[in-house]
């Protein structure tokens, strides 16, 4: 009887606002520089995202979303048969107001 060897991880995660409402069809970037890999989704009705099929390392994760300032980790490690799981709350972005008298 032989095994397949599961030699891929996989990152789950939830993204909120600062009232823990989940934020929807947000874009997430997961990016490993050693490898020059990038994979990117977006967020579902819920909140919730998955990025499967990840080689085992260390990836950096970007949120952007208009409206909120942008998130950003470094470090995420991911790997083989693993699942790695982030809750992201993103903070609401500073408006800036500009005025013109003429």
């Amino acid at each position: 009887l032989a095994f397949s060897q599961v030699s891929t991880g996989t990152l789950t995660g939830l993204l909120v606002d600062p009232s823990l409402s989940p934020i929807q069809n947000t874009r997430i970037l997961l990016i490993d520089e050693a490898r020059g890999l990038q994979r990117e989704t977006l967020s579902n009705e819920t909140g919730q995202f998955r990025i499967p099929s990840l080689p085992s390392g260390t990836y950096r994760l970007e949120v952007s979303q208009p409206g909120f300032s942008q998130f950003r980790r470094e470090n995420i490690q991911v790997t083989s048969g693993q699942s790695v799981h982030l809750d992201v709350r993103l903070q609401t972005a500073a408006v800036q107001e500009s005025i013109t008298i003429s």
